[in-house]
């Protein structure tokens, strides 16, 4: 449990150094395009990283059903252009 902090904050480290960032929301629990609580926080997180640097690229494997709990969120990111559908 005591490098469960450094491997954290070296993925997030490494979502800022990313160009592209992909979540890989498949279907889980009979949800189609699950994101769980952890996938919307990096998802969020690399999402606040295009104020700061203009230049990423992020990408949702699918889109949601309006089961998930973010499904507004996504929506909205969608229609702003900060996110897009992985084709």
């Amino acid at each position: 449990m005591q490098k469960y902090p450094p491997i954290h904050k070296n993925f997030y480290n490494a979502i800022e150094n990313c160009d592209c960032f992909l979540l890989c929301n498949f279907d889980k629990k009979g949800i189609e395009g699950y994101i769980g609580s952890a996938g919307f926080a990096e998802l969020a997180y690399t999402v606040a990283q295009i104020a700061k640097t203009h230049s990423k690229q992020i990408f949702i494997y699918k889109m949601p059903s309006k089961e998930v709990q973010c499904y507004d969120e996504i929506k909205l990111y969608l229609s702003l252009g900060w996110i897009k559908l992985w084709k």
